[in-house]
């Protein structure tokens, strides 16, 4: 993404290597005094099939599997995940990462921040956020956000 869209970003991945909720609040604690413009923590969707599929203006809710399949034309999910060039495929034609966006922007989420953007000083603040408990079987994302922020 990084390439394609010519967003300056430094990536550092964080393999949590299992270990629940509280390893997950130790890591954030400790990389916190870490001196960073901006901390996204982005969680590795279940679902990565269902996410792909929303890259697709034509995608209506079908089976993830079958349409991936049947629709886009790849023998297995296997093979559709082992594409090198998925991300070139999910941006292409009647598929973008805006389409995802859009769907997503249109759904109620578990999470929502709350926040300022002060382009002249580059400072992100957030000003509040909103857990709704009752969405939490939910599919649900606010990836929309990081987005949102990096797109200045």
């Amino acid at each position: 993404m990084r390439k394609r869209q010519g967003v300056e970003l430094v990536l550092k991945p964080i393999n949590m290597h299992g270990g629940g909720y509280s390893n997950f609040l130790r890591q954030i604690k400790k990389e916190s005094q870490t001196n960073y413009l901006a901390k996204f923590i982005i969680a590795d969707n279940p679902d990565f099939e269902y996410v792909a599929c929303l890259h697709d203006a034509y995608y209506k809710g079908q089976d993830t599997k079958n349409y991936i399949v049947k629709t886009w034309g790849y023998k297995t999910l296997d093979a559709f995940k082992s594409d090198t060039e998925v991300y070139e495929f999910l941006n292409s034609g009647a598929k973008s990462f805006e389409n995802l966006l859009g769907f997503i922007r249109c759904q109620d989420r578990l999470v929502k921040n709350k926040y300022e953007i002060k382009k002249k000083t580059f400072d992100i603040s957030i000003k509040s956020t909103v857990f709704t408990q009752e969405l939490i079987d939910q599919r649900a994302s606010n990836i929309d956000e990081f987005f949102d922020v990096i797109d200045w």
